[in-house]
């Protein structure tokens, strides 16, 4: 992957959440998945 442009902080952060994230914020991210989360 290209990483030149960024920092070294930077890339090292990259892929990385910053913070944990939080409910609302996961809730947003799955939202429409229902009965389907955790029925693996």
């Amino acid at each position: 992957m290209l990483v030149e442009f960024l920092t070294d902080a930077q890339a090292e952060a990259y892929g990385k959440f910053a913070d944990e994230p939080t409910r609302p914020e996961l809730e947003r991210f799955f939202f429409g998945l229902g009965d389907q989360w955790g029925s693996h």
